[in-house]
């Protein structure tokens, strides 16, 4: 007997008929009971049958044939009847990977930034590396920036190329041994810096000078370069 939200089932067995000790070919009554606060109702009966034999000693598959990525075909030899063998394991060949997504990029620094992806959504095989490639916003000129062939799928670009508040753009491309998937380009803005290499201005007078009893003041007026 089973409580759910008040709810009361059972299921019970009627009847058993015993062909012999194998209980193979036997019959066997049943009827589901359910009951609530309001009262109980019955099913009616359900009459099943154990299979009249169930053959033993079959076989695993042989002749395992691999017809591509997601294709399997199988040949067995049955003893007769319906039973279950033992299994056998089968993989299916590699092709090249498809759907790789485009790497998350965000700014560790204002000369660091941090790229994260993730596998393709169907490796279709064993992945063996990534290629991380970079490029500045609004040109052609990539370039490959890291190989990744183990450990976390991350890699921090602290080049000297990499200039405070700079739009650039990575992506991603997966390997595995028929070939590969490229991902979109992902963009990314480092941070802002201090200014730095500031050149001291050029003073030019425009007007005339003015003398005080300490000596010459200099201009009234100057012109900043």
């Amino acid at each position: 007997m089973r409580d759910f939200h008040s709810h009361k089932w059972r299921i019970q067995l009627l009847c058993e008929v015993k062909n012999d000790q194998h209980c193979v070919g036997n019959w066997y009554v049943y009827e589901l009971e359910a009951g609530t606060g309001g009262g109980t109702s019955v099913s009616d009966k359900y009459v099943i049958q154990t299979p009249v034999s169930s053959p033993t000693g079959i076989r695993p598959p042989h002749d395992v044939t691999v017809l591509g990525p997601h294709s399997v075909s199988l040949a067995w030899t049955p003893p007769g009847g319906c039973g279950v063998g033992e299994g056998v394991y089968a993989r299916t060949l590699e092709t090249a990977p498809e759907g790789q997504l485009a790497p998350t990029v965000k700014a560790a620094g204002a000369r660091v930034l941090e790229i994260h992806w993730s596998p393709p959504q169907k490796p279709n095989g064993l992945i063996t590396s990534y290629d991380i490639y970079r490029r500045p916003v609004g040109t052609e000129e990539e370039l490959l920036v890291c190989i990744w062939s183990s450990g976390p799928l991350e890699f921090y670009d602290a080049s000297p190329a990499l200039r405070p508040f700079s739009r650039l753009q990575y992506r991603v491309r997966s390997h595995n041994s028929k070939g590969s998937a490229l991902s979109r380009w992902a963009l990314a803005l480092t941070l802002q810096a201090e200014p730095q290499d500031m050149a001291p201005p050029t003073v030019t007078p425009t007007g005339e000078f003015t003398k005080s009893h300490d000596g010459w003041l200099g201009s009234n007026v100057f012109e900043l370069n």
